[in-house]
């Protein structure tokens, strides 16, 4: 049976999970525990697993906040196990994720995906999300 659950509760297995499901989407994995942890515990990001039988196979995070033109929202790390990729399970990960949205009250919820992801962009479109035409810029605090 499908299940997306909402990680309430820290715990090496779920953080074994996440980390596996990291290093899919990223060569540059750098999850700590502590990381996990404050994910989980903050107040405005929910971390949601998608589940099937007792086997976790993706996740997501949906963080939001509140700023002068309305609550706006992110879907972050949006990841299946590639032994599952293919088969609609990214779908239901994701319309989880937007009635999270909707009952926190966002009002636009945005995401970002690398062009070469092209299957993750197709699949974007396909559930309502619309390409902005907006350039996205990043610095780097860390350095």
């Amino acid at each position: 049976m499908l299940k997306v659950l909402e990680v309430q509760e820290a715990t090496e297995e779920l953080y074994a999970v996440a980390s596996n499901l990291m290093i899919q989407l990223t060569n540059n994995n750098e999850l700590t525990y502590q990381k996990f942890q404050e994910i989980i515990d903050a107040d405005t990001s929910v971390l949601l697993f998608l589940k099937i039988d007792n086997c976790f196979i993706g996740m997501t995070t949906l963080t939001y906040y509140q700023t002068l033109s309305g609550i706006k929202g992110w879907i972050e790390d949006v990841i299946v196990d590639e032994k599952f990729r293919g088969k609609g399970y990214s779908v239901k990960l994701l319309e989880e994720a937007i009635v999270f949205a909707r009952n926190k009250g966002v009002e636009k919820l945005m995401l970002t995906s690398r062009p070469t992801r092209v299957a993750a962009n197709n699949l974007y479109r396909k559930i309502g999300f619309s390409q902005r035409e907006t350039n996205v810029y990043i610095m780097d605090l860390n350095v």
